[in-house]
Formats: structure tokens, C-alpha cells, sequence
């Protein structure tokens, strides 16, 4: 029986996986194109008001949610005890800040050195309360791993919201268009998937389920709090410091830069989590676990990030047009951060996963507590670079060592781990990159530049790659990719050495 329970969750986490990444990856894609119509619209300025805008809303977001979406998500918790007391506090707490901001908006936008942002943060004031609407749904669905649900609801709205964003922005301020195009984007989703999960608890306060439910969700409230300070710290600061034209700049940098976390992030918060949840009684299966979502995303960041770095000149010129040219230097230095990101996604989705969600908030706290000063000496230092270098110095010398620290108490060797994980990704990353770069030289024109590099990188990554990725490939696949055999790295002494199974210690 055991058997049949642990085949059954893989297959349910690998469905789960692949239609997260489905989602992501069709909506990045798509994204992107919206992005570069955007971009010829509208202003530095209009862009960079929206980013202040969006700061403050995700920073609201993620706490307005008190982790009651991770509260239904989790293995040993029942919703139908939790459910009513969740749909409660997540309705009470999202109207409340959705009123707080809406009030508030004019003072912060000022605060922020943005004064023309504050009409774009009263709209998406009502994205915030939209947020306590839908935690049900989005906690029952993730529970399921129903991510063919999630990426329906996504693409419902996708086509429809960038029409009207399109339409906005060619009428009136760009900053505006976004944040409208924001709001009926979440509001289709939503209503998508209360469809698809087919249950919606009346909202009702049961004392007994109050303590329980915080106790775990609050935790993780303050831990995505503090994590979606992080990552909106470097905005502000530039907003502040530099002013909306620059802030404008530096934000397409950054999300240009993250095309490997945007890709993966979804997947790996909607998955992750509720696997390692699922997985945490069987020590060799965690580990197994573990090791083979970190390879996968290794496999899909590395290239992205590398690819993104040689070519970020092309990129954006091509792209958005030579007026965000000096966007790109800072990719250079965020394209690293990107990959490193996603990995310390993971380990604290381990953590989380595990039960253990208040040393991931201590982790947070940390690091925000090392950034916020690093991105200060960095913006006066260096301006936009310097704020992308003050992100991957602390991740690098705090993060990450911290994770490690708290996660190898789960997985034997966990060192021999994460060399298995991130090294051959890493090989292939380095030789296909400096291909990439190599490739491009033989072109004067940007557009030219950047097809030449990517195809000679592409072509010299797959190639070089398809032992590697055999793993996550079904045979079929492999068969008219040239019928490669799936263990052809074993021949390698330091892969095979790597490539050993991990088992667990004790937690003691």
C-alpha cells in the first residue's frame, strides 16, 4: 500500500510540475511580447511609477494572505475543520489592508519619492482585497496539485487583461493601464478557479481553529512578508535615491534578469512545498526528492540566466527599443542573482514543508536586516549596479550558508547533494554561454547578435546536455532526440561520485 501511495504523489507532483511549468513558461513567453508593445508606449517615468506601485502592493499582498493558502495546502491539516475559519480571516484581513492602502496611498507614494504613482496604488488596492477572496480555491487547489486549474485561470484572464492594457496605455498614463489591466487579470482568475475547485467555505470564526491555523500561517505570512521586502527593497531605494526615470530602467533590468525565477518560482511554490509536506515521513525519499527538483531547476535557471547575461545588450536593444540600453549592464550582475534566487526558493520551501517554517522567517529577517544596508552603500556607490551587486553579495555570503546550515539536518551528505544538483548544469551553462558570445561577434546588428547567439548557445546546450536532461525526459522523447543512452554520464568518475544516493540523518 505504501508503494502505491508514494507512485501515486509522484505522479501528482510530476503532473503538477509540468503544468506549472506549462503556465509559466506559455506566460512568460506571451509576457514578454506584451512587454515590448508596453515598452514603445509608454514613459521611463509611467513605468517606473507602476514599479513603486507594485512594490507596495506585492509587499501588502503577501502578508494580507497570513499563509492561510499554505494552511489548506498542508498534508496533515483537514479543510473541512480549518476551511470556514480560514475563508474568515483571509475575507476580514484582505478588506481591511485593501482599505488601509486605498487611504494610505497618497502618503506612501510620496514617501517613496514617487508622488505620480498614487492613483495606480489606489486601483490595486482592490487586487488586495480580491486576495482573502480567492485563499480557498487557491489553497484547495494547490493540496490536489492542480496546476492544469491554476494555468487555465491565468490564460483565461491573459488575453483579454493586455488587450485592455494595450488600450489604456495608448489613451492615458501607462502607470494607470497596468495597474486596471492587474485588477481584472486577478479578478478572472479567480472566479476560473472557484470553478475549478468546486468548494468555498462559508466564512465562519471557530475559536477552536484559530490558534492552529495561525500558529502555522503566521509564520509564513512573516516569512513572504519579509521575502517580498527583498525583493522590492532595491526598488524603493532606487525610487528614492535616483527617481522614477531610473527606477523605470532598473525594472526592466530586474525583470529581464529574472526570466529563470519568473519560469520557475511558480512551480516550485505551488509544488514544492506541498512534496517535501508529503515527503517528510520517508527521510530517503526527501532526499531524492530534493535532489532531483534542484537538478531540474538548475537545468532550466543556469541557461536562461547565462544566455540572458552574454546577450543583455542584444536583448534589450532588440527588444524594447535603444532608449532602456542602459538597462543592460545591470542585468549582467542581476542575471546571476536570478539563478541563485530560485535555489534559496527551494530550501526554504523545504524548510516550510517540512514544519519548520519559523527558522525560514528567522532566515528572512536576516537577510533583510544585511540587505537593507548593503543596497544603501550600493545605490550611493554605484547607482543601479550597485543595488543589482548589493543582491548577490548577501545571497551568496548570508543566504544561501543559511540555508545550508538549517536543511542539512534533513538529507544525508546534503554537500554531495547539491554538487549532484547544480554541477552539471552548471558545466553545460559556462561551455554554451561563452559559445553564445563567441557566436554572436560575427554580427554588427543587434537583432542579428542576439538570434546568432542564442541558436549557437541553444544548440551547444542541448547537445551537450541530453544525458543530463534524459532523466526528466520521457523515453519517448529521448528516442528521436537520437536515441541517447539516459546513463551515459555515468562514465564520469566525479558525476558518478556525485550522482550517489542520499539518505537522511537523525533531526536531533
Amino acid at each position: 500500500m505504501g508503494i502505491v501511495v508514494a507512485e501515486s504523489l509522484a505522479g501528482r507532483v510530476t503532473r503538477a510540475a509540468m503544468w506549472s511549468g506549462i503556465n509559466t513558461v506559455a506566460m512568460r513567453l506571451v509576457g514578454m511580447v506584451v512587454t515590448m508593445i508596453m515598452l514603445r508606449i509608454v514613459t521611463p517615468a509611467e513605468f517606473g511609477n507602476y514599479a513603486v506601485a507594485l512594490a507596495v502592493f506585492t509587499v501588502v499582498s503577501s502578508f494580507s494572505e497570513l499563509g492561510l493558502t499554505a494552511c489548506m495546502a498542508q498534508a496533515d491539516m483537514d479543510p473541512e475543520e480549518i476551511g470556514p475559519t480560514v475563508s474568515f480571516l483571509s475575507i476580514v484581513i484582505g478588506v481591511g489592508l485593501a482599505v488601509a492602502m486605498l487611504i494610505l496611498a497618497p502618503f506612501l507614494a510620496v514617501l517613496l519619492g514617487a508622488p505620480d504613482s498614487a492613483g495606480a496604488l489606489r486601483i490595486l488596492a482592490l487586487c488586495i482585497a480580491m486576495v482573502g477572496l480567492f485563499t480557498i480555491p487557491c489553497g484547495i487547489l494547490a493540496r490536489e496539485f492542480r496546476q492544469d486549474a491554476m494555468f487555465f485561470g491565468v490564460a483565461a484572464a491573459f488575453l483579454p487583461g493586455n488587450v485592455l492594457m494595450i488600450l489604456l496605455a495608448l489613451n492615458g498614463p501607462g502607470d494607470i493601464a497596468f495597474a486596471w489591466s492587474r485588477v481584472f487579470g486577478q479578478l478572472v482568475t479567480g472566479c476560473v478557479l472557484i470553478w475549478f475547485a468546486k468548494k468555498f467555505y462559508r466564512p465562519h470564526l471557530d475559536r477552536s481553529q484559530v490558534r492552529r491555523v495561525l500558529r502555522f500561517g503566521v509564520p509564513i505570512a512573516a516569512a513572504n512578508l519579509v521575502g517580498f521586502m527583498l525583493l522590492n527593497a532595491d526598488y524603493l531605494f532606487v525610487s528614492k535615491v535616483l527617481g522614477p526615470v531610473r527606477l523605470g530602467i532598473y525594472t526592466l533590468a530586474f525583470n529581464v534578469s529574472s526570466w529563470a525565477t519568473a519560469t520557475l518560482s511558480s512551480m516550485v511554490l505551488n509544488v514544492a512545498m506541498p512534496m517535501f509536506s508529503h515527503a517528510k515521513s520517508d527521510p530517503q525519499r526527501l532526499g531524492r526528492a530534493l535532489r532531483s527538483s534542484l537538478s531540474l531547476i538548475c537545468l532550466v535557471a543556469f541557461p536562461i540566466s547565462g544566455f540572458t547575461v552574454v546577450l543583455s545588450g542584444e536583448i534589450v536593444d532588440t527588444l524594447y527599443g535603444h532608449r532602456w540600453i542602459a538597462a543592460a549592464p545591470v542585468i549582467v550582475v542581476l542575471g546571476v542573482y536570478g539563478s541563485l534566487y530560485v535555489g534559496s526558493l527551494l530550501l526554504s520551501n523545504l524548510l516550510v514543508g517540512m514544519g519548520y517554517p519559523t527558522p525560514n522567517l528567522i532566515v528572512q529577517i536576516i537577510w533583510l536586516v544585511v540587505l537593507v544596508p548593503a543596497m544603501f552603500l550600493g545605490v550611493e556607490a554605484d547607482g543601479m549596479r550597485g543595488a543589482a551587486f548589493a543582491h548577490v553579495v548577501v545571497i551568496v555570503v548570508v543566504v544561501l550558508p543559511a540555508y545550508f546550515v538549517l536543511t542539512r539536518r534533513f538529507v544525508d551528505d546534503l554537500s554531495r547533494t547539491l554538487l549532484a544538483s547544480t554541477c552539471p548544469a552548471l558545466a553545460l551553462t559556462v561551455v554554451s554561454a561563452l559559445a553564445a558570445w563567441a557566436a554572436k561577434q560575427v554580427s554588427d546588428v543587434a537583432g542579428g547578435r542576439l538570434a546568432i547567439g542564442l541558436v549557437v548557445g541553444g544548440a551547444v546546450y542541448l547537445t551537450l546536455g541530453l544525458p543530463v536532461m534524459g532523466q526528466y525526459l520521457p523515453g519517448k522523447v529521448m528516442r528521436l532526440l537520437g536515441r541517447v543512452r539516459l546513463d551515459e554520464w555515468a562514465r564520469y568518475p566525479l558525476y558518478s561520485r556525485l550522482r550517489r544516493p542520499a539518505g537522511a540523518v537523525s533531526r536531533d
